[in-house]
Order: structure tokens, then C-alpha cells, then sequence
């Protein structure tokens, strides 16, 4: 009963903790134009 529901939030906080920490790498591998500007 409750598990479920704990299951569908566990799963959410892992999509939203996986989508920052991928655009994370994102920004170090790979920097925007406007943020190199903005770092040095």
C-alpha cells in the first residue's frame, strides 16, 4: 500500500538527482559559451 507510494517517490528523487548530475557534467565537459565568459 504505502510502499508504492514510496517506490514512485524514491523513483523521482532518482530521475531529478540523475537529470542534475548529468547537466552537471554537461557544464564541465562541455561549457556554454555564456558561462566561459562568466568563469575567467
Amino acid at each position: 500500500m504505502t510502499s508504492a507510494i514510496w517506490g514512485i517517490v524514491a523513483g523521482m528523487a532518482l530521475m531529478v538527482g540523475a537529470s542534475m548530475y548529468l547537466r552537471q557534467l554537461r557544464l564541465l565537459h562541455r561549457p556554454d559559451p555564456r558561462w566561459t565568459g562568466k568563469k575567467r
